[in-house]
């Protein structure tokens, strides 16, 4: 998903969820000034890009 314009409202309902902990934010992908953030406390405040994702695992999904 596409989050720079509503990353506020993301992390509030992350929040209330509890998934937070399982959720990367994502810039620039692929690109030489990609960034992952997986502290998304981090953000607050911060002016986002326009080409940003953020990817959140859901409850009980397999992985690492």
């Amino acid at each position: 998903m596409k989050c720079n314009s509503v990353l506020p409202q993301l992390l509030k309902a992350l929040a209330g969820a509890g998934p937070a902990g399982r959720a990367v934010y994502v810039k620039k992908a692929t690109s030489e000034e990609e960034e992952v953030v997986r502290d998304l406390d981090s953000l607050a405040g911060r002016e986002l890009e326009y080409l940003s994702l953020l990817i959140v695992r859901r409850e009980g999904a397999g992985g690492r």
